[in-house]
């Protein structure tokens, strides 16, 4: 049995006679409990494109006063997998702040964010969500916000307080998965925001099956990859399960496998069918492939080159990326050319039409012909006249 402990015992111990290393080891020790018990904010900043200067100056700001803000054009590379990188500042952040203002509540991009953030808040994986306000008269974005204010008032708060109340081992709902072949999110997307919010659209009513119709390089295939991601990575207000299957070029010869793979996840519940450059398919092809779909209970979402079959177009809500405007269309072909200012002369050349951007692609995609060669024979008049 240990023996009693008396007043001497609780004599403090000489600081002299410890080491200095002793002592660099206890200080650190304390800087780590002081910063372990004052927990520093990420504060994850959602604006539009026009509320830019009104962004910077609010990070500056909460940089200022010792906060972590992140924004997406500081953080994100240019050309980098954007949505991957949204999806996981949000889930790192602990305070969630929109700039408030009529852009802001118009933008897909800021809805989305707003929507993840109401679900992670739901599952007490953010300690608070902020609405800032610019302008005297606040938009809808302020009613599923915590706190409204300016940024005078906001600058008042301490956004570190009731950090430690973030429950770590609170799951986040939503599952969607993405299965199948060459699903993986594209490196860069040129971007169009109208044409995810309609695929958000399809995908949230009970709308009929989607096809996407446009030319090679048009961006089919890369507005489909990275609206699966968005929704795997970003999602919704409500968490969703529901699993992508997707498939990356099929033709005629592929209808019954096509029929196998849909009779094999008949019994799989919320899955969405995602076949991808599916051309040269005859109007019995379509049919049976249709057919096929509808007998699995699932929907369908195909893109191809060309539209549906008449017989069949009535059991799709139809879709066509075209057209693109000159900016675009000069950004898609600088990809390949590697000279934005050359490709907005051939973008102009040939009138900006589908067609004429299609076959530009091919040319250079080609490899026999550069930029110049086709800049060259565009400017020469044809013979025939």
């Amino acid at each position: 049995m240990p023996s009693r402990v008396t007043g001497q015992d609780l004599t403090p111990f000489p600081v002299k006679q410890l080491s200095s290393s002793v002592l660099r080891g206890i200080g650190h020790l304390s800087q780590a409990v002081s910063h372990h018990a004052r927990p520093v904010a990420m504060i994850f900043v959602s604006h539009s494109k026009t509320d830019r200067k009104w962004a910077k100056a609010v990070v500056n700001r909460l940089k200022d006063r010792g906060y972590h803000p992140w924004l997406d054009e500081d953080q994100i590379p240019l050309g980098e997998r954007f949505v991957l990188h949204i999806a996981e500042a949000l889930r790192k952040a602990n305070v969630f702040l929109v700039i408030d203002s009529p852009a802001a509540e118009a933008s897909y991009w800021v809805g989305r964010e707003v929507q993840m953030a109401t679900r992670l808040r739901r599952a007490r994986l953010l300690s608070r969500t902020i609405c800032l306000q610019t302008k005297p008269n606040p938009t809808a974005l302020s009613k599923w916000a915590d706190w409204t204010g300016t940024l005078e008032q906001l600058l008042e708060l301490r956004l570190d307080k009731g950090l430690h109340l973030r429950r770590m081992f609170t799951r986040d709902r939503h599952s969607v998965r993405i299965e199948g072949t060459n699903s993986e999110p594209v490196d860069s997307w040129l971007g169009f925001s109208d044409n995810l919010q309609m695929l958000d659209e399809w995908l949230m009513t009970d709308a009929k099956n989607l096809w996407i119709q446009g030319i090679g390089g048009s961006g089919k295939s890369e507005l489909v990859r990275v609206w699966m991601t968005s929704v795997r990575e970003i999602g919704y207000k409500m968490p969703l399960r529901l699993t992508f299957f997707y498939s990356l070029v099929w033709g005629p010869h592929d209808v019954e496998k096509l029929r196998e793979w849909f009779s094999s996840i008949s019994s799989q519940q919320g899955v969405v069918f995602v076949l991808d450059e599916l051309s040269g398919m005859q109007e019995h092809d379509q049919r049976a492939l249709l057919s096929h779909a509808q007998a699995s209970g699932h929907r369908l979402i195909v893109t191809s080159h060309s539209g549906p079959s008449p017989q069949v177009a009535g059991h799709f809500a139809a879709h066509t990326m075209w057209p693109m405007d000159e900016d675009t269309a000069a950004m898609l072909l600088a990809k390949e050319s590697g000279d934005l200012d050359v490709s907005r002369k051939l973008v102009r050349l040939v009138g900006g039409t589908p067609v004429g951007i299609g076959q530009l692609l091919a040319a250079l995609k080609d490899g026999k012909l550069t930029p110049q060669d086709v800049l060259e024979r565009l400017k020469q008049p044809s013979d025939s006249g």
